[in-house]
């Protein structure tokens, strides 16, 4: 009985995942055709991270919820979210933006560019303050 339990559960997983994607992303075919290929691979638990991601920037999910709803602590939520985006190469945005802010699946290329924006803005910043630490030692 718990195998059919266990095989349900990554059947739906599949299902959600797939149906999320291929909403939004229907006018990508090389996208969708990645993300089946990838999430042969995956565990359950970056699937189960995966299925909550919403496709596109406009309302994102904090990792603080995806930890409450995964049961999973934010360090293994982050951790599978880079999992994802490294290993696995799935086009997974962060905000930061005071009304936006968590991560996402992106989806076009407006939100690819502010992605990336929002990274190199990060690793300014963190290049400044390890250039301060590194001085006053």
């Amino acid at each position: 009985m718990v195998h059919h339990k266990s095989l349900y559960r990554t059947i739906l997983l599949n299902f959600i995942i797939l149906y999320n994607i291929t909403t939004f992303m229907s006018g990508n075919p090389s996208f969708l055709k990645k993300i089946r290929k990838e999430e042969t691979k995956m565990t359950f638990e970056l699937k189960r991270v995966l299925s909550l991601l919403p496709v596109s920037m406009d309302k994102p999910i904090k990792c603080k919820e995806i930890s409450k709803l995964t049961g999973y602590s934010e360090s293994q939520v982050r951790l599978i979210i880079h999992t994802l985006v490294e290993k696995h190469q799935m086009k997974i945005g962060a905000s930061n933006e005071r009304s936006r802010q968590g991560y996402y699946i992106i989806s076009n290329e407006d939100e690819m560019s502010k992605a990336v924006h929002n990274l190199e803005s990060r690793i300014k910043a963190m290049t400044k303050r390890l250039n301060v630490l590194k001085q006053s030692s």
